[in-house]
């Protein structure tokens, strides 16, 4: 009897940390980048509770960091976020619509799934890792 309930209290603690994953949060990304008009880009996913995001890209100089809001380009991106086997798939509405396969751990969100012609993920190294920068 103590056996299965020490088998119980363990896979249930498992299912709940792996479930209990929360996805809510903005995760960022930041390059350098050269180019007439800009220096830097930072790229911001905000994940909702209702499993939508919104994908923000802000390019400008590094000195006008503190005013990114109101000096920087500003490029927007909305969409639906849904879990497909151990990846996500973040799917943008409206046109041209554009979907990936990521990978979200602890406090990342990773661009680093491509798909291969026979319909499997593969995991490649030096992809994209966006940051979470709040809880």
């Amino acid at each position: 009897m103590k056996k299965y309930i020490l088998i119980f209290t363990i896979t249930f603690f498992q299912t709940i940390s792996f479930f209990g994953q929360n996805l809510n949060g903005i995760y960022s990304w930041t390059a350098r980048m050269k180019t007439p008009t800009s220096d830097l880009a930072i790229i911001e996913i905000e994940i909702t509770s209702d499993s939508t995001y919104v994908q923000t890209a802000y390019r400008g100089f590094k000195v006008d960091i503190d005013n990114k809001e109101t000096k920087w380009e500003k490029f927007i991106k909305k969409g639906k976020i849904r879990k497909e086997g151990v990846y996500h798939i973040i799917a943008e509405t409206g046109k041209p619509k554009s979907s990936h396969k990521v990978e979200i751990k602890k406090n990342k969100l990773l661009f680093d799934i491509i798909e291969m012609d026979d319909g499997k993920a593969r995991v490649i190294k030096g992809g994209i890792e966006y940051k979470k920068v709040n809880r």
